[in-house]
């Protein structure tokens, strides 16, 4: 059942809105970035399944709703957690003062920008040069 596995997940990156206040650099950020992959490897995992013939059955209702769900919440408040943090490491400083930017992190937190839209993009459900 999608309501299986796909509601636990929700309630997980649910759960990451509570604790993305923190900095870029603290162990909840790590939690968000966990979650935030799997969720989307989770979501490109049912979007595929979704779209293969005769594989849903009569969970597939659940299954839009549910995807629905869970890409509104990675696209919506994981997508502005990760904007905040790139502008957090956009105005750290290097320790030696000459540099501003964490260009390391930034890479980082770009990677999974791209990565929440992996999903909708692949299953044609956004064009890529909306994403």
């Amino acid at each position: 059942s999608p309501e299986g596995v796909l509601r636990p997940l929700i309630e997980l990156l649910r759960y990451t809105e509570e604790v993305s206040s923190c900095s870029l650099h603290s162990a909840s950020a790590a939690f968000v970035l966990y979650i935030t992959a799997v969720a989307s490897s989770v979501e490109l995992f049912a979007r595929d399944v979704k779209s293969a013939p005769g594989e849903v059955g009569p969970g597939a209702p659940d299954l839009e709703e549910l995807l629905a769900e869970l890409g509104g919440l990675l696209r919506g408040s994981v997508l502005a957690t990760l904007d905040r943090w790139i502008e957090e490491a956009m105005d750290e400083v290097s320790t030696d003062g000459k540099r501003r930017g964490n260009i390391p992190t930034l890479a980082v937190l770009h990677a999974y920008r791209a990565l929440i839209w992996v999903p909708p993009v692949a299953s044609g459900a956004v064009d890529e040069g909306s994403a």
